[in-house]
């Protein structure tokens, strides 16, 4: 009794019948079943599987021993199985933040071109790029977006010389890569640039290794008598810009943008 109204008792019967959104809900669920067990063999295989991940861990190391051409594809599932299945891999935590941070690496390699990094980052969570090696990775990506070469070698020097071999060796590994990169930045808003200030960007000593380094360089149509020219583009030949100490490196920070379209 509540209040004045009598409350009458459903019958078991009706209690057990299934409702409206019940039956919708059935036959939902029956509709995806039969089309996943319809779906071509191809498409369920693409589907993230954790159990790639000891498979993919091993392409990584492979590409970061340079055993590998560098694949984005591996790299980026790689990346995305460690954040879909946080605990479903049987690998250490040290082992997951190594795979992060040599795949973070292995994109930020590809530089000036940041579309492969930003990528991969944009996945992983705060805390996880937070810890050390990839936080490491990540002062270095930030230093080479501003163009702070200078900040860039320190921090790389950093990776060299970490505890984690196979991070130490990429790092050292990526110089070259990185050295080539920076020169196309410089190329991109320079005609002309003191052989000496070039050497110091690429944090190279001697005139000869900015010689053996830059000739068969694309960007860069000669060495010589202590003057790097750069070829040719629409943006570095607009005010015959001549590189000058007094000139800072955010000046071209504007064009950045142009290498990722």
């Amino acid at each position: 009794m509540i209040g004045s109204l009598c409350v009458r008792a459903i019958p078991p019967h009706i209690m057990m019948l299934p409702s409206h959104f019940e039956l919708e809900s059935q036959s939902r669920l029956q509709q995806i079943y039969t089309c996943a067990r319809n779906m071509p063999s191809d498409t369920r295989a693409s589907r993230p599987d954790p159990s790639a991940i000891p498979e993919l861990h091993a392409q990584v190391l492979a590409q970061a021993k340079n055993e590998a051409p560098y694949t984005f594809d591996a790299v980026r599932m790689l990346v995305k199985l460690y954040q879909l299945f946080p605990t479903s891999s049987s690998s250490s935590s040290e082992q997951h933040q190594e795979s992060i941070a040599l795949s973070c690496l292995l994109a930020l390699r590809e530089y000036p071109n940041m579309t492969d990094y930003l990528a991969l980052v944009y996945m992983v969570p705060p805390n996880v790029m937070g810890a050390e090696l990839c936080a490491a990775v990540q002062i270095c990506a930030d230093a080479l977006d501003a163009c702070h070469y200078a900040a860039f070698w320190k921090q790389l020097l950093v990776l060299q010389s970490c505890e984690n071999a196979n991070i130490a060796t990429l790092a050292k590994q990526s110089v070259q890569a990185f050295q080539i990169g920076i020169v196309s930045v410089v190329a991109l808003t320079y005609k002309q640039a003191p052989a000496a200030m070039v050497a110091k960007l690429l944090n190279v000593e001697s005139m000869a290794a900015v010689s053996s380094l830059l000739t068969e360089h694309d960007a860069v149509e000669s060495v010589a008598d202590d003057l790097v020219t750069f070829t040719p583009t629409s943006d570095n030949v607009k005010r015959e810009r001549v590189f000058q100490e007094s000139v800072g490196f955010d000046a071209i920070t504007s064009l950045m943008s142009k290498l990722s379209q």
